[in-house]
């Protein structure tokens, strides 16, 4: 990918409010999504599931409406159904019999950014539910990045508290009941090879921007001024990257326990819910 600057990269990833910045306007920063913050439990909660879905034959209508009478059983919290919208979902396969699973990726708050992925899959007859809590997540973060034929899921964490243009990604794989995060057994296969470059690139892309030298008119040099700003915050959150990924390679030297269900990173404010329905 040629170097296209800071510019370059948010038009990518479609934070047009700093577009505009870069043009002379005033910053506003982008809309977060809010979620509302749950715990993750220990053992599944039985839930009804009056809206059953055909996992051969998803529908975006009926993802939504499973999810929200799935969720409406949930004591932990609740995002109302109004505003909210399925961005994209794909079927996979997952554990040893291959059951049928579903990923589907979640607006809310009318945001087209999506901040729920919700899985659904049966196995014995039974249909199960587990909802994570995400950042601008999307179906390209659910493959096999081991290339060992198993599916795993990618859940972004936003690093600063601003533009929020770099993620921390935690990787969630597969097991007998659900998803749960294993991030740190993905150094080699997955941290290494894509997430270490990303943050090169983005440091690259920051550097640029800062030496670039400024336009002669007081509007030029303004907007100069504030792309100096929005390239130092991307430093400082591929400094937080870099910190973070440092962790979880010390922790996976050590081989503390499992971190299964839990972020290496408590600030994450992250939730994951899981359910099954009889």
């Amino acid at each position: 990918m040629k170097a296209a600057g800071i510019r370059g990269v948010m038009a990518a990833i479609g934070l047009a409010s700093l577009l505009t910045a870069c043009d002379g306007v005033v910053v506003t920063s982008p809309v977060m999504v809010c979620v509302t913050k749950a715990k993750a439990t220990a053992e599944p909660a039985v839930t009804r599931a009056q809206a059953p879905l055909d996992l051969n034959k998803p529908e975006p209508n009926a993802i939504l409406a499973a999810w929200a009478d799935w969720a409406s059983h949930q004591d932990d919290g609740f995002v109302e159904p109004a505003g909210c919208s399925v961005d994209s979902f794909k079927a996979i396969r997952v554990g040893d019999e291959k059951d049928e699973a579903l990923v589907a990726f979640l607006n809310v708050n009318c945001q087209a950014d999506p901040a729920i992925i919700f899985v659904v899959w049966q196995a014995q007859g039974k249909v199960n539910y587990q909802e994570l809590g995400t950042e601008r997540g999307h179906k390209e973060g659910v493959r096999d990045l081991r290339g060992d034929g198993k599916i795993e899921i990618i859940v972004n964490t936003a690093l600063g508290d601003g533009f929020a243009a770099v993620y921390w990604p935690d990787v969630y794989e597969w097991s007998s009941n659900g998803f749960v995060m294993k991030s740190k057994d993905y150094i080699q296969s997955y941290y290494v090879p894509e997430y270490l470059p990303e943050l090169s690139r983005m440091i690259g892309y920051a550097m640029e921007d800062l030496d670039s030298s400024p336009g002669e008119s007081k509007e030029q040099i303004e907007a100069a001024k504030r792309l100096r700003a929005v390239s130092l915050e991307v430093l400082a959150e591929c400094q937080e990257g870099l910190k973070r990924l440092a962790a979880l390679s010390q922790k996976s030297e050590r081989g503390q326990e499992s971190e299964r269900g839990q972020s290496a990173f408590p600030a994450d404010n992250r939730k994951a819910r899981t359910a099954r329905a009889d």
